[in-house]
């Protein structure tokens, strides 16, 4: 009779750490490309010749200003953790959640500063991807941390 072949270990949910930790820090530089807030300005033009008031919408994307580069600097820095986490060892993995603070920090103070310039704001869906991908690199990167320390 032929031997069987021996059953593949199962993988706990905490060996895909750096996997899923890959796709937040993508999800969160993706992030800087969508509309973070959207502010209105009226129209002049069409309100003085049609005599209605009208106003246009506007964007503001997560790479416009200071905020901007932050993220993108800490989403870099979490990609490239999390690479060589996988690639070389998994010591590098838990050093992600450094930039995950720093992002969620960036994205923070954005939201509180909305409004600051004069211009009333409102926060789109492309902020709070920003802050959950921001949450998420950093709670991967001290799941990482946790699971190399275990508690005794």
């Amino acid at each position: 009779m032929p031997e069987q072949p021996a059953a593949a270990p199962h993988k706990s949910l905490a060996e895909y750490v750096g996997v899923t930790l890959i796709g937040a820090a993508a999800l969160l530089l993706l992030s800087l490309f969508l509309p973070w807030t959207t502010w209105r300005t009226p129209d002049l033009g069409r309100s003085v010749l049609e005599g209605m008031p009208a106003s246009r919408a506007h964007a503001t994307y997560g790479l416009a200003g200071p905020h901007g580069e932050i993220v993108v600097l800490a989403g870099m820095a979490a990609l490239g953790l999390a690479l060589a986490g996988r690639a070389v060892h998994e010591r590098f993995i838990p050093y992600a959640a450094i930039p995950g603070a720093l992002s969620l920090l960036a994205v923070f103070h954005r939201g509180v500063t909305l409004g600051d310039e004069g211009v009333t704001e409102s926060i789109t869906w492309g902020f709070w991807i920003a802050v959950l991908a921001s949450v998420a690199v950093l709670a991967l990167g001290l799941a990482a941390l946790a699971r190399e320390h275990p508690q005794s």
